[in-house]
């Protein structure tokens, strides 16, 4: 199978079904989105391509049977043009479309971005019982705020605005590239005003003109019951307030969780052990286990258990996502050591010979 296959690409079987499809993109898409940490703008371009054509029934069909040469050549089937892919022809040089979007920004539709603060990232630990029960978190970091003074602009109060004299007034300069295609112009947003095309005629004394400043901020954020470790919340616009008020960028928080002593985690279900006497195992009897939110369950043990042996309790593990329901607790009966006395050691000999 090719490296570039897009059922390899999903993870998933040729014969998967279209629902399974969906969720294989849906998790993938989650974890490769170029806006999240460790996100990979590549991954996630094939990703999306690979979904678009195996979710559509007839798209499918000719890629099972022609591969991709079957979606491009299609001609005259389920309504498909023959088309050339440019990508493809310039893929090595970064992609046809790159090539003069660099060269031509606005002959492609597309506005000159405005300077954008940094997203930052915050690792908060929990406990199992936060997990199960749902928390209030208050988060406190250090980041770049618009400045109190100048309200983000960069200027003195009544300060006017003047024409940026780098780029005359429009916010954007031009530069001739010469390449092998020819001479092209390329314009870009003006480093000095960051596009706006004006600068302050004094600047703000308490941020020197960048329109932020450095402070301790606090956060409270919500943890939803059933929380994955790992699991990463987005909280729009409170990452860092960009220079000369541009937008903010976003805070992520990465939640991780901590062991626990008793409970190991397992998904939406737990698993713990408990130690007994050899013969309450054997002989079956009843013990009282207290859960992770601390309520008492009397546990009946049958008779013929084994050591080793692991019992289920459903609905006693940690809320599913949504709250859509509980997973189980799954107890493994584990035996004390036997204090071997010769009285006890003629019993356990008699015992043998009568299971012989």
């Amino acid at each position: 199978m090719a490296a570039d296959d897009y059922y390899k690409i999903l993870g998933v079987d040729r014969n998967v079904s279209k629902e399974e499809i969906k969720k294989a993109f849906h998790r993938l898409a989650h974890r490769y989105h170029p806006d999240k940490p460790g996100g990979d703008q590549e991954k996630f371009k094939k990703i999306n391509e690979a979904y678009q054509v195996l979710v559509d029934d007839q798209k499918r069909s000719l890629y099972d049977k022609f591969g991709k040469a079957g979606i491009r050549s299609a001609a005259g089937v389920g309504g498909f043009e023959e088309t050339v892919n440019f990508e493809d022809l310039f893929g090595g040089l970064g992609g046809f479309t790159d090539i003069f979007e660099n060269f031509f920004p606005e002959s492609f539709g597309h506005r000159v971005k405005k300077h954008r603060g940094q997203s930052l990232t915050v690792d908060l630990m929990i406990t199992l019982e936060d997990v199960a029960k749902g928390a209030t978190k208050v988060i406190t970091l250090e980041k770049f705020v618009a400045c109190s003074a100048c309200r983000g602009s960069g200027a003195e109060p009544h300060s006017k605005m003047i024409a940026c004299q780098n780029c005359k007034g429009k916010g954007k300069v031009t530069t001739i590239h010469a390449t092998f295609l020819g001479s092209f112009s390329q314009t870009i947003p003006c480093e000095v005003c960051q596009g706006r095309g004006a600068l302050p005629e004094k600047m703000c004394t308490s941020c020197a003109g960048r329109g932020r400043a450095k402070k301790t901020v606090s956060f409270t954020i919500e943890i939803s019951q059933g929380v994955e470790n790992g699991e990463i919340v987005k909280i729009a616009g409170e990452g860092d307030a960009a220079e000369q008020g541009g937008e903010p960028g976003d805070l992520f928080i990465r939640v991780y969780v901590k062991p626990h002593h008793k409970f190991k985690r397992d998904g939406a279900n737990l698993k713990s052990e408990v130690t007994l006497n050899l013969f309450d195992i054997i002989l079956g009897s009843e013990l009282t286990f207290e859960n992770l939110e601390g309520k008492k369950l009397l546990i009946k043990i049958p008779a013929g258990s084994q050591p080793g042996e692991v019992l289920r309790i459903g609905n006693q593990g940690l809320p599913r996502p949504y709250g859509r329901s509980k997973g189980d607790l799954f107890l493994k009966l584990k035996a004390r050591p036997i204090k071997l006395t010769n009285e006890t050691k003629k019993l356990i000999e008699e015992l043998k010979r009568k299971l012989e």
